[in-house]
């Protein structure tokens, strides 16, 4: 599994009362005008938009919080109950070697997996 650093922040969405993560998260990519993903590349390619959904929804028990973060067309995605965030995704590596920002308060994470402080 490759390791990540949240680049620069690109685009918050929230999550209105009847939304789904889902949707938030296309809502994002439109406004922070990256519409331009291949046809061929879909969601399902990256996380079950269906388990994504379910993890948030109002089914979850009370005192339920959690993070989400993947990899999907070149950007970390950064989902919790409340918004979507898009961040340029830069593999560590590069991130130390570009001078490349490390991105949310420092916070780096494997493709797959949440946010960890470092």
């Amino acid at each position: 599994m490759t390791h990540v650093t949240a680049g620069p922040h690109l685009h918050t969405e929230s999550i209105e009362w009847d939304d789904t993560p889902t949707e938030a998260l296309f809502r994002a990519l439109s406004k922070a005008e990256l519409d331009d993903r291949p046809p061929d590349v879909v969601l399902n390619d990256f996380v079950d938009p269906d388990a994504l959904d379910s993890l948030f929804s109002d089914d979850r028990p009370a005192g339920h919080v959690g993070i989400v973060t993947f990899e999907a067309w070149g950007l970390l995605v950064n989902v919790t109950a409340d918004d979507v965030s898009l961040y340029e995704s830069v593999p560590s590596h590069l991130a130390s070697d570009t001078g490349a920002p490390s991105g949310a308060a420092g916070r780096t994470a494997r493709a797959g997996d949440k946010f960890k402080e470092t």
